[in-house]
């Protein structure tokens, strides 16, 4: 339980240091009880997640490898399941491009256009 508890805590520790890679290999260099298991595979989740977003918006394009060391995952999955949410890859530079995030629906950028016209 003891090791356990210091797993924990460096998870949190790297996590509180944003360091996306050594998140991942604190969490896989522990063997988790069954009862902490789920509670850390959804840390993990939940921070590769993140990671994605925050590549999403950050990047205009990443290698392959960069990626897969923010996401925890080896180069093929992790290009696999950013094509999967819409981004771009290319093989010959070995680079991912971001699907950018929504932009705003262009009537409603045009109807707060107005009222702020009418506001002045």
């Amino acid at each position: 339980a003891h090791a356990e508890l210091g797993g924990i805590w460096e998870v949190g520790q790297k996590i509180w240091q944003r360091d996306f890679p050594g998140i991942y290999k604190s969490i896989s260099s522990y063997q988790w009880s069954e009862s902490i298991q789920p509670i850390i595979e959804a840390v993990r989740d939940a921070t590769r997640r993140r990671a994605v977003g925050l590549v999403s918006q950050a990047y205009t394009s990443i290698s392959v490898d960069d990626l897969a060391a923010f996401v925890g995952l080896p180069v093929e999955d992790a290009v696999k399941g950013v094509l999967e949410q819409g981004w771009q890859a290319d093989s010959v530079t070995r680079m991912v491009m971001p699907k950018r995030p929504g932009r705003l629906h262009s009537s409603f950028m045009e109807s707060l256009n107005d009222t702020l016209l009418l506001c002045e």
